[in-house]
């Protein structure tokens, strides 16, 4: 949701009334009783939402953050305590780098799940989770840092610094 109030901000200029509402795909049925003109979805209700055309109008909120400020935008992060114990950070850490390994060796197989789950054609969930980008390069890091150094300076976070250990 920061990340849309800040496009809407300013890059598009335009304040909008938010409101927090429920958006999973088992929840768009309802959403259509609520007044809005717009909505931000992610993941299985996007895909259902443009499968059904319910709205004329898409915007990938990574793409437009990468038009914006020519940096990636990074919407997920696994992170620790400073104080957790490093064993099983890296532990962990290890697990979830073999995840993503799995995952992306088997894109296939998980669209073929992810449509049989929300009745999208397979080509559109595969096209979907090929198109995320899984990585955590110093450009994503740069994006994640500019992102909170925008939020900080409207206000929106404490202002403070990020900082990265190495884990691998």
């Amino acid at each position: 949701m920061l990340l849309l109030e800040l496009l809407c901000r300013h890059r598009w200029r335009i304040r909008p009334r938010f409101a927090t509402v429920r958006a999973e795909s088992t929840d768009l049925e309802a959403l259509a009783g609520f007044p809005h003109e717009a909505v931000l979805v992610i993941g299985d209700a996007c895909l259902v939402l443009a499968a059904q055309g319910a709205y004329p109008y898409m915007t990938d909120l990574g793409l437009a953050w990468r038009e914006w400020t020519g940096l990636p935008f990074v919407f997920a992060v696994w992170a620790a305590r400073r104080d957790a114990d490093q064993g099983a950070v890296r532990h962990v850490h290890q697990g979830l780098l073999a995840a993503r390994e799995w995952g992306l060796e088997h894109l296939d197989e998980l669209a073929g799940a992810a449509a049989a789950a929300t009745g999208i054609d397979p080509h559109v969930t595969r096209a979907y989770l090929g198109d995320l980008d899984y990585a955590l390069s110093y450009r994503h890091l740069a994006g994640l840092t500019d992102f909170f150094r925008r939020l900080a300076q409207d206000g929106m976070v404490p202002d403070g610094s990020l900082s990265f250990i190495t884990a691998a």
